[in-house]
Protein backbone atom coordinates (compact mmCIF):
# COMPACT_ATOMS: atom_id res chain seq x y z
CA UNK A 1 0.00 0.00 0.00
CA UNK A 2 1.20 3.22 -0.75
CA UNK A 3 1.43 6.14 1.60
CA UNK A 4 -1.71 8.19 0.75
CA UNK A 5 -3.91 4.75 1.02
CA UNK A 6 -2.15 4.45 4.72
CA UNK A 7 -3.41 8.03 5.87
CA UNK A 8 -7.05 7.68 4.29
CA UNK A 9 -7.19 4.34 6.96
CA UNK A 10 -6.54 7.29 9.94
CA UNK A 11 -10.05 7.80 10.80
CA UNK A 12 -11.83 5.15 11.67
CA UNK A 13 -15.38 6.19 10.13
CA UNK A 14 -16.23 8.39 7.37
CA UNK A 15 -19.31 9.33 9.49
CA UNK A 16 -19.46 13.66 11.58
CA UNK A 17 -17.83 12.76 14.74
CA UNK A 18 -20.43 14.64 16.77
CA UNK A 19 -19.62 17.12 19.86
CA UNK A 20 -18.36 14.37 21.73
CA UNK A 21 -16.04 13.09 18.65
CA UNK A 22 -14.57 16.32 18.10
CA UNK A 23 -13.51 16.69 21.83
CA UNK A 24 -11.88 13.14 21.50
CA UNK A 25 -10.18 14.12 17.93
CA UNK A 26 -8.88 17.20 19.65
CA UNK A 27 -7.70 15.22 23.03
CA UNK A 28 -6.13 12.42 20.46
CA UNK A 29 -4.32 15.60 18.43
CA UNK A 30 -2.81 17.01 21.57
CA UNK A 31 -1.31 13.90 22.68
CA UNK A 32 -0.25 13.13 19.34
CA UNK A 33 1.45 16.62 19.40
CA UNK A 34 3.09 16.09 22.61
CA UNK A 35 4.60 12.91 21.14
CA UNK A 36 6.50 14.63 18.62
CA UNK A 37 7.57 16.87 21.16
CA UNK A 38 8.88 13.80 22.89
CA UNK A 39 10.35 12.78 19.59
CA UNK A 40 12.28 15.79 19.29
CA UNK A 41 13.53 15.68 22.89
CA UNK A 42 14.86 12.27 22.44
CA UNK A 43 16.46 13.10 19.11
CA UNK A 44 18.26 16.30 20.62
CA UNK A 45 19.46 13.83 23.44
CA UNK A 46 20.65 11.50 21.33
CA UNK A 47 22.87 14.26 19.51
CA UNK A 48 24.05 15.51 22.39
CA UNK A 49 25.51 11.60 23.56
CA UNK A 50 26.77 11.73 20.14
CA UNK A 51 28.65 14.94 20.09
CA UNK A 52 30.08 14.39 23.59
CA UNK A 53 31.54 10.65 22.88
CA UNK A 54 32.98 12.00 19.61
CA UNK A 55 34.32 15.44 21.18
CA UNK A 56 35.92 13.07 23.83
CA UNK A 57 37.35 10.64 21.54
CA UNK A 58 38.85 12.95 19.18
CA UNK A 59 40.21 14.52 22.14
CA UNK A 60 41.98 11.99 23.67
CA UNK A 61 42.74 10.76 19.96
CA UNK A 62 44.57 14.22 19.49
CA UNK A 63 46.21 13.45 23.21
CA UNK A 64 47.79 10.36 22.52
CA UNK A 65 48.63 11.44 19.09
CA UNK A 66 51.14 14.33 20.65
CA UNK A 67 52.32 12.25 24.01
CA UNK A 68 52.77 9.18 22.85
CA UNK A 69 56.72 9.50 21.54
CA UNK A 70 57.02 5.55 19.79
CA UNK A 71 55.45 6.95 16.41
CA UNK A 72 54.11 3.15 15.46
CA UNK A 73 52.41 2.39 18.63
CA UNK A 74 50.79 6.11 18.60
CA UNK A 75 49.88 5.72 14.80
CA UNK A 76 48.67 2.74 15.94
CA UNK A 77 46.35 3.16 18.25
CA UNK A 78 45.12 6.63 16.73
CA UNK A 79 44.08 5.25 13.43
CA UNK A 80 42.16 2.08 15.14
CA UNK A 81 40.74 5.15 17.28
CA UNK A 82 39.48 6.81 14.48
CA UNK A 83 37.89 4.06 12.47
CA UNK A 84 35.86 3.73 15.56
CA UNK A 85 35.32 7.30 15.37
CA UNK A 86 34.50 6.77 11.77
CA UNK A 87 32.00 3.78 12.91
CA UNK A 88 30.17 6.17 15.51
CA UNK A 89 29.74 8.84 12.61
CA UNK A 90 28.22 6.62 10.31
CA UNK A 91 25.67 5.78 13.21
CA UNK A 92 25.09 9.05 14.21
CA UNK A 93 24.03 9.91 10.70
CA UNK A 94 21.78 6.56 10.46
CA UNK A 95 20.35 8.08 13.76
CA UNK A 96 19.64 11.19 12.23
CA UNK A 97 17.98 10.07 9.56
CA UNK A 98 16.05 7.62 11.29
CA UNK A 99 14.34 10.45 13.37
CA UNK A 100 13.81 12.27 10.47
CA UNK A 101 11.97 9.70 9.15
CA UNK A 102 9.88 9.23 12.10
CA UNK A 103 9.19 13.04 12.68
CA UNK A 104 8.04 13.09 8.94
CA UNK A 105 5.68 10.27 9.20
CA UNK A 106 3.85 12.27 12.55
CA UNK A 107 3.96 15.45 10.54
CA UNK A 108 1.88 13.74 7.83
CA UNK A 109 -0.64 12.48 10.17
CA UNK A 110 -1.07 16.23 11.53
CA UNK A 111 -1.72 17.51 8.57
CA UNK A 112 -4.67 14.73 8.31
CA UNK A 113 -6.12 15.44 11.93
CA UNK A 114 -6.21 18.88 10.89
CA UNK A 115 -8.44 18.68 7.73
CA UNK A 116 -10.99 17.96 10.56
CA UNK A 117 -10.13 20.39 12.78
CA UNK A 118 -11.13 24.58 12.54
CA UNK A 119 -7.61 25.60 12.09
CA UNK A 120 -4.97 23.80 9.98
CA UNK A 121 -1.34 25.17 12.32
CA UNK A 122 0.56 23.20 10.53
CA UNK A 123 -0.41 22.78 7.07
CA UNK A 124 -0.48 26.47 6.32
CA UNK A 125 3.17 26.75 8.24
CA UNK A 126 4.17 24.46 6.06
CA UNK A 127 3.19 25.78 3.06
CA UNK A 128 3.99 29.30 3.45
CA UNK A 129 7.84 27.75 4.28
CA UNK A 130 7.62 25.97 0.99
CA UNK A 131 6.80 22.93 1.95
CA UNK A 132 10.41 22.37 2.51
CA UNK A 133 11.57 23.15 -1.01
CA UNK A 134 12.70 26.62 -1.11
CA UNK A 135 15.73 26.45 1.19
CA UNK A 136 15.87 30.32 1.88
CA UNK A 137 12.45 29.69 3.55
CA UNK A 138 13.13 26.95 5.10
CA UNK A 139 16.19 24.60 6.06
CA UNK A 140 15.33 21.18 7.24
CA UNK A 141 17.06 20.74 11.13
CA UNK A 142 17.97 17.38 9.38
CA UNK A 143 20.56 19.08 6.96
CA UNK A 144 22.03 20.82 9.72
CA UNK A 145 21.90 17.75 12.22
CA UNK A 146 23.70 15.54 9.33
CA UNK A 147 26.60 17.66 9.02
CA UNK A 148 27.89 17.89 12.29
CA UNK A 149 28.52 13.93 12.12
CA UNK A 150 29.77 14.16 8.87
CA UNK A 151 32.59 16.77 10.03
CA UNK A 152 33.68 14.27 12.46
CA UNK A 153 33.86 11.74 9.97
CA UNK A 154 36.29 13.90 8.29
CA UNK A 155 38.35 14.97 10.78
CA UNK A 156 38.54 10.77 11.52
CA UNK A 157 39.45 10.50 7.99
CA UNK A 158 42.04 12.99 8.24
CA UNK A 159 43.81 11.45 11.00
CA UNK A 160 44.32 7.99 9.76
CA UNK A 161 45.88 10.07 6.94
CA UNK A 162 48.03 11.71 8.94
CA UNK A 163 49.39 8.93 10.86
CA UNK A 164 50.17 6.71 8.27
CA UNK A 165 52.28 9.47 6.96
CA UNK A 166 53.64 9.74 10.29
CA UNK A 167 54.42 5.92 10.97
CA UNK A 168 55.43 4.60 7.60
CA UNK A 169 56.67 8.60 5.60
CA UNK A 170 60.51 9.50 6.95
CA UNK A 171 60.20 12.93 8.14
CA UNK A 172 63.17 15.21 8.99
Amino acid sequence: MNEQEELSKLFNSTKELGEKGEEWLFEQYRIYLKMIDSLNERRATANSFFLSISTGLLTALGVLFNLVTTITTNSGWVIVGSISGILFSYTWLRTVKSYRQLSSGKWKIITEIEKRLPLSLHGIEWKILGEGKNKSLYKPLTDVEKAVPLIFLGIFAVLIIISIGRAYLPFP
